[in-house]
């Protein structure tokens, strides 16, 4: 016959219980993305975990989490600066899941609230915070340097700084191209040129220039920042 458990068996086993329930923040993977506002992902948590069997010898049996929607996203900011980027899926968060209901909060914002919802550490309060990665999708040295901030962006994409910018930023010594009104001017200039060289009136040899296309290179910049870098 079993013996009943002694009570500081009985206290372990009700606190090992009790803190099944509690989260704190672990990894998850991200399923979608969207920008919002407010900006928000669906995830998958990564680990799974374990709940005590039926009965005294039981095993541990292995379970998954179901996928949490609309967690919000911290991105970097305050005091109305702040910088996005893209999340695909597949790209890894930490969730944070806070003591309290979030839910009042993050409908109405303020301070002094008291939340509705009386749980504590629940899936439904987390926050996401992009840039977790495993040591096998780590930052590569390259990506760091020891004098600078290093912005990384995928190859083909490109920074934006500011909410509505649309013109480049260039870098001292990048090349000038020539835009179209520079085109059509130099163009009207050789049309100009070209008809006063074939005037027998004048004797002054004129060359007319060589037409210079919109995109050709004709010189490089010489008071760009020298401040802000950027691989080719």
């Amino acid at each position: 016959m079993a013996q009943d458990p002694d009570l500081s068996t009985t206290i372990r086993e009700a606190m090992i219980s009790a803190l099944a329930e509690v989260h704190t923040a672990i990894p998850a993977k991200v399923v979608e993305f969207s920008s919002g506002p407010p900006a928000t992902v669906k995830v998958s948590i990564v680990l799974d975990y374990f709940h005590r069997g039926e009965g005294p010898d039981a095993e541990p049996v292995r379970f998954t989490l179901d996928q949490i929607d609309n967690v919000p996203v911290v991105f970097p900011g305050s005091g109305g600066y702040g910088s996005t980027f893209p999340i695909s899926a597949g790209d890894f968060v930490l969730l944070v899941f806070c003591e309290r209901s979030i839910a009042d909060w993050l409908r109405n914002g303020g301070t002094g609230i008291a939340p509705t919802h009386r749980r504590r550490h629940s899936l439904s309060d987390a926050f996401a915070l992009p840039g977790a990665r495993p040591k096998t999708d780590d930052i590569p040295a390259a990506g760091h340097d020891a004098d600078a901030y290093v912005v990384r962006v995928p190859a083909g994409k490109s920074i934006k700084l500011g909410q509505t910018a649309t013109k480049g930023v260039n870098r001292e010594g990048d090349d000038v191209l020539a835009g179209s009104s520079f085109a059509a001017t130099m163009a009207a200039i050789n049309t100009a040129l070209t008809t006063l060289a074939g005037d027998p009136a004048i004797t002054v040899v004129i060359t007319p220039p060589p037409a210079t296309p919109a995109g050709s290179v004709i010189g490089e910049t010489g008071t760009g920042s020298s401040v802000v870098k950027a691989d080719d």
